[in-house]
């Protein structure tokens, strides 16, 4: 029997919504060493967007820390799949604010298929009848428990997010610069930056890189999460890959979030795989009964 009531309930959406956004911060692809020299800072990440679509850049290793307003700071390590589908194995430790003083010991994120499974540790061992990990079906967000409001607008905006939305992003951000160069985890990089307005976005071109549907889609992502202004830095390895990608926002749905991500790896083989059934319950059922 999976334990009921609201405190139950609630605690576990709580940490469930700070693994999810701390999932979106970490969709943002990242590097190694081709850019060719004396692009504009739009053609360079545009080039880079692009470099990010190729067969030998579909996977990627990252690791960073992340901070939500309220729910606290987060560390996290992992891999991240681009193609042909969307996959994520995260590792990650609390700290501060509410989930933190929830939580004991590291978490685990693993996003496959559109549906995240969450392990929760102790935690999760003690609200769920003894399973490890709490599935969650981006897909349907309709069939969160009612009380989940803000758990739900996060799985929307998942469902919005490409892995290179960062970087279309930072292309209507109307103010992007070359910054300088810098050598970041031991790779020679530069550094550009520039801040987005979600009320402007439409009004961007982007240096033609974006069509209209993607600037559409833009907006809508940024209106869904709440979103009212977000910094973006970006390090560009030689290769044109993101070697890391800095950002802070504000919104009305979480407050301020801010994120730093560094990436290597590129292309190394991964393996990205579900949990056992049978040491997963579906968040769907919390608050009601389960054999």
């Amino acid at each position: 029997m999976i334990p009921t009531g609201p405190r139950a309930e609630s605690l576990i959406l709580r940490v469930a919504a700070a693994g999810l956004l701390a999932l979106l911060v970490a969709c943002a692809r990242g590097g190694q060493d081709n850019r060719p020299t004396g692009l504009t800072p739009l053609a360079a990440v545009g080039a880079a967007r692009s470099n990010m679509k190729s067969a030998s850049a579909q996977t990627v290793q990252f690791r960073g820390t992340a901070s939500v307003a309220g729910l606290g700071d987060v560390q996290m390590n992992g891999v991240e799949q681009f193609g042909p589908s969307v996959a994520v194995d995260m590792k990650m430790s609390f700290s501060g604010g509410q989930v933190g003083s929830l939580t004991s010991g590291p978490m685990e994120f693993i996003l496959k298929d559109n549906v995240g499974y969450l392990n929760l540790g102790t935690l999760g061992s003690q609200q769920t009848g003894g399973k490890q990990w709490l599935k969650i079906d981006l897909s349907s967000p309709g069939n969160l428990p009612g009380s989940a409001g803000s758990l739900s607008s996060l799985t929307k905006v998942d469902q919005n997010v490409d892995p290179a939305d960062q970087l279309n992003l930072l292309l209507t951000s109307g103010d992007l610069k070359r910054v300088g160069t810098e050598t970041v985890d031991g790779v020679k990089s530069t550094h550009y930056a520039g801040t987005v307005d979600p009320a402007k976005v439409l009004q961007q071109n982007a240096g033609g890189n974006l069509t209209t549907d993607d600037l559409n889609k833009l907006r809508g992502a940024l209106e869904q999460a709440g979103v009212t202004s977000e910094h973006i830095d970006l390090w560009l390895s030689n290769a044109g890959l993101p070697v890391e990608v800095k950002l802070s926002a504000t919104s009305t749905t979480v407050g301020k979030i801010a994120s730093d991500l560094h990436f290597s790896d590129w292309g190394r083989p991964v393996s990205i795989t579900p949990p056992p059934e049978d040491q997963v319950v579906d968040i769907s059922q919390l608050g009601a009964g389960h054999p």
